[in-house]
């Protein structure tokens, strides 16, 4: 039991720093002000992510 929680934990940690860093993508490199005047002052995305059962 122990070992499929871990395994689920790193999956977890995985996608999560997979999504991200392509979030991220975007303003990587920019200096706050050209970030500003390229994409305003909020973040707002649009991600759908369909999540499977690794566990199967």
């Amino acid at each position: 039991m122990q070992e499929t929680q871990t395994v689920q934990q790193i999956t977890g940690l995985l996608l999560g720093t997979a999504v991200g860093d392509a979030i991220g993508l975007a303003r990587e490199g920019l200096a706050s002000k050209r970030a500003s005047r390229l994409f305003g002052n909020q973040i707002q995305h649009s991600l759908i992510v369909k999540l499977c059962d690794f566990a199967q």
